[in-house]
């Protein structure tokens, strides 16, 4: 995460105790601007105008709950990233919660304060990444001849960067293919995300599946980019 930027981490819980130990797991990271709220009204009130990055809430709270609260934040903020906390006797919210793509995952009671911590980093890590690729490939339809319709996703991990080409009206030069990814080294290098040590684009491998032609490359530092083109016409 970028060490100068705040994230808005929005911790909801009814229950005085497990609020505070929410707030203990991330109080000491400078990277959060921490927000709690008792129930779901309080959430909404306080989110009303501060975008929200990472959301926090339990499920059983009285009033609206916590799978109701996380579909009513992602309606304001498509782009936060909300987690519900809940046993395994909410089993049914959960599972309506993830069907509906309200929340990116569930953490149940009672939870490693370590791997609690960890999965709200990467989970962040994942989100500014894709951002930072999507804004590569916008910045680079001004004046590479890219396809129009293109959508871009990040493995869990951060390692993978995949970008599908759904356009096919117009086969991509390959000069044109060099210079995206030249874009997007270039756009994640300066993003700071992957450190001080430059990427390397060494080369890359083409195959086929289901009439497409993908096209990986290993930009080193672990990191691996697929460029996923439509079949031809």
């Amino acid at each position: 995460m970028q060490e100068d930027k705040k994230y808005h981490l929005v911790l909801v819980d009814d229950e005085e105790n497990i609020l505070n130990a929410l707030c203990r797991v991330f109080r000491d990271d400078q990277s959060y601007e921490i927000i709690t709220a008792h129930d779901a009204r309080d959430a909404l009130q306080k989110t009303a105008t501060v975008a929200v990055d990472v959301i926090i809430s339990d499920q059983r709270m009285p009033g609206m709950g916590g799978a109701e609260l996380l579909q009513e934040i992602r309606n304001r903020y498509p782009d936060s990233i909300r987690f519900l906390l809940s046993g395994y006797a909410d089993v049914e919210a959960i599972i309506s919660a993830i069907n509906e793509g309200d929340i990116y995952r569930f953490i149940k009671k009672p939870w490693n304060n370590e791997e609690l911590k960890n999965l709200v980093k990467n989970a962040i890590n994942q989100r500014d990444i894709s951002r930072i690729i999507s804004e590569a490939v916008f910045r680079a339809k001004r004046i590479i001849d890219v396809s129009r319709d293109i959508e871009v996703t990040v493995s869990e991990d951060t390692n993978n960067l995949n970008i599908k080409l759904n356009d096919s009206s117009k086969i991509m030069p390959p000069e044109n293919i060099l210079r995206l990814i030249d874009f997007i080294i270039g756009t994640v290098e300066s993003s700071g995300k992957v450190g001080k040590e430059r990427l390397v684009f060494s080369g890359g491998m083409f195959h086929k599946k289901e009439g497409k032609i993908i096209l990986s490359v290993n930009l080193g530092k672990d990191l691996n980019l697929t460029i996923e083109f439509p079949p031809s016409r």
